[in-house]
């Protein structure tokens, strides 16, 4: 099953700032829980007792955040990730998401300035190398106000 985006800006084009062991908020194919999402912002996940953190810059020019968040088919099995969206410093969403299953985010973010998404692994003993991110937001997108 293949989805498409719906309409507004993609999560990644506001990326601003990362801490992570790899590249962070960048623009990615993703399949999550056997749901294709050709869309999607990569999630690195925090696997050294720190979580990973993204940040993108908003500028008050959006109303929702949408996506889909959920952990690829590569992520070991059993690893089970904590990860948090906060919407100028204050967390509107927590979560816990596995390779199975996925979480629906639909998050105002009228005229905030800053988005932060966290993810860390609750069991880091769980990790393995990776050269691309365990999760993503599948098709996460940005609606502008106005539309």
């Amino acid at each position: 099953m293949t989805r498409t985006g719906p309409t507004g800006v993609p999560l990644y084009e506001q990326f601003e700032a990362q801490s992570s062991d790899g590249p962070n908020g960048k623009p990615i194919n993703a399949t999550l829980a056997g749901t294709d999402y050709r869309n999607s912002t990569g999630m690195w996940v925090g696997c050294s007792g720190k979580p990973a953190t993204t940040t993108y810059r908003l500028g008050g020019m959006f109303a929702r955040l949408t996506a889909v968040a959920g952990l690829q088919p590569h992520t070991p099995a059993g690893l089970a990730v904590q990860a948090t969206i906060a919407v100028n410093g204050k967390v509107v969403k927590d979560f816990t998401i596995r390779r199975t299953d996925t979480e629906r985010i639909d998050v105002d973010v009228s005229g905030a300035d800053s988005l932060v998404v966290t993810a860390i692994a609750v069991d880091n003993s769980l990790c393995t190398v990776s050269g691309t991110p365990y999760g993503a937001l599948g098709d996460a997108m940005l609606t502008p106000i106005g539309l």
